[in-house]
This record gives C-alpha cells, sequence and structure tokens, in this order.
C-alpha cells in the first residue's frame, strides 16, 4: 500500500473504537461530465447495485425562485432551464446507514455507521466498478476521503473533563491556558495541510452544540477532509485512499490525548 515518504503526524497502532466518535465518512470521486446521467434514468447502473442499495430517489435540481405570473411561459422555461442545476440520484441501502449520490459530475458514497476502513473500502470499489461498467468515466478529477469526528466526553464517561484533558496540546488551544479556558464561548478552527505528493487535509476543529440532545450539550468536533485535486485514473483511486485512511488514523490520534483515546475503548486491529 503506497505511503507518505515521511508523515507530519506520529506513526500510531490501527485501532477499533467501541465507542466511535464517527458520525459519518464521505468519499466523493468528480470527473468530466457525463451528460447521460443528467438524459436518462440510471436503470442499468441501478441494476448494478441494488442488491446492496436498494432505495432510490430522485433529487429536484434547484430552479428559480417563482416568477411573476407576467413572465411569459416560454420565457420562463428559457430561464428555468439555463438555472437548474444538474440532477442528483440518490441509492441507499435497506436501513439507510449508507447512501450513494449520483449527478454527471460526481458520485458520493456515506455511511453513518462506519466501522473499519475494509468495509467501507469495498463499498467504494462496488460503487466504482458499477460506475466503470456502466459509464466508463475517463478519470477523476477531484478525490476526497472525509472523516467527521464529534467528541462527546458524557457518553464516554468524561463529564466534567475539560477540553485540556482530552485534546492535545497542539489541538487545544486557547483551552491550555487556565485563565482563559473558563471564559472561552466558541472555538473554530481550520487548517489546510499538505501531503505531496498524494494530496491535501483540510482540517477543522472546534467545539458545536449537539442537536439531538436536549438541552444540547457541547461537544468538540474534528473534521479531517483528505482530497486531490488532479488527473487520476480510475484503476488508482483505492490506492491514493488507502493513504488517506492511514493518515486520517494518524491525525485523530495526533489531535487527542491518551485520555480521550483509553475512553473510547480501543481495540487493535489484527
Amino acid at each position: 500500500m503506497p505511503v507518505l515518504a515521511v508523515s507530519p503526524f506520529h506513526d500510531s497502532p490501527r485501532v477499533l473504537y467501541a465507542k466511535n466518535p464517527l458520525f459519518e465518512v464521505i468519499c466523493q470521486l468528480r470527473f468530466p461530465p457525463l451528460l447521460r446521467i443528467d438524459s436518462e434514468v440510471p436503470a442499468k447502473f441501478q441494476d448494478r447495485i441494488r442488491h446492496r442499495f436498494p432505495l432510490f430517489s430522485d433529487e429536484d435540481p434547484q430552479l428559480l425562485a417563482e416568477l411573476p405570473l407576467e413572465v411569459s411561459r416560454l420565457v420562463k422555461a428559457r430561464l428555468l432551464a439555463r438555472t437548474t442545476v444538474p440532477k442528483t440520484w440518490r441509492f441507499q441501502s435497506e436501513n439507510e446507514s449508507m447512501s450513494v449520490n449520483l449527478s454527471r459530475e460526481f458520485i458520493a458514497i456515506s455511511t453513518a455507521s462506519y466501522v473499519r476502513w475494509e468495509e467501507f473500502r469495498d463499498q467504494i470499489d462496488y460503487i466504482l466498478s458499477a460506475l466503470q461498467e456502466e459509464y466508463s468515466p475517463s478519470y477523476i478529477t477531484r478525490l476526497g476521503l472525509r472523516y467527521q469526528n464529534l467528541i462527546r466526553p458524557p457518553r464516554l464517561g468524561l463529564t466534567g473533563a475539560p477540553w485540556s484533558d482530552l485534546l492535545s496540546p497542539q489541538i487545544a488551544a486557547e483551552y491550555s491556558s487556565s485563565e482563559l479556558a473558563p471564559v472561552v464561548l466558541d472555538v473554530d478552527h481550520r487548517v489546510l495541510i499538505d501531503l505531496t505528493p498524494h494530496g491535501k487535509v483540510n482540517l477543522r476543529h472546534g467545539t458545536v452544540l449537539t442537536q439531538d440532545d436536549e438541552p444540547p450539550e457541547a461537544a468538540y468536533l474534528i473534521d479531517n477532509d483528505f482530497f486531490a485535486e488532479e488527473k487520476v485514473g480510475v484503476t488508482d483511486v483505492l490506492d491514493r485512499l488507502n493513504v488517506f485512511n492511514r493518515e486520517a488514523g494518524r491525525l485523530f490520534r495526533w489531535c487527542i490525548t491518551k485520555r480521550l483515546h483509553e475512553a473510547m475503548e480501543p481495540t487493535p486491529v489484527p
């Protein structure tokens, strides 16, 4: 498996967390426009993937707001035709935990029930093979792999623990100051990191309020968006994603302390 010559993050053994902080993982592949995806229902593509993704819907393009009644039907139709965005076709697993979104310019695979890389990579390979067989994109223009983690201390038995005990010093920043930490109301950081020759990662981290709790509780978002904006052969996609996955594990461990790591109950990956 290809690796970075020198990773900016320290090496760490792979683990699976019993209390997994991931709430969504997304892989998106962009390619030169394939107009057939816009012009016809992707019935053959659905046939290739429906055993894993049986649910289907199409998302209507976003159009202009309602035009005045005095605009003629012909003018209105022409304006709407010029302002539509590409149609997106959506396929989902039976339990709706995994989705595939297809448009003329990209395909995206997302999951809200990520367990380990090998399982998700298998789904990507399955979808990529169906895309290649049905539409044969010439190459990929941008590929991305995004891991969104949400640290919720009460669910980890860490109620009341200061963020400085859970986040590494390079991430804790403002929380590292005992004088400043009690009066910090919100934190939002974005860092773009070069991973030459494989791409970049956009690291966003900061405080958020959960929406599924009453009252909402404070949580910490660690959002790692790995991407490469260059021409990549379809057969090289999985190798590049393997690199991103390995760096994602290292980056996440770089962001957290041993206390938080152990609270999530890690087990080594065989």
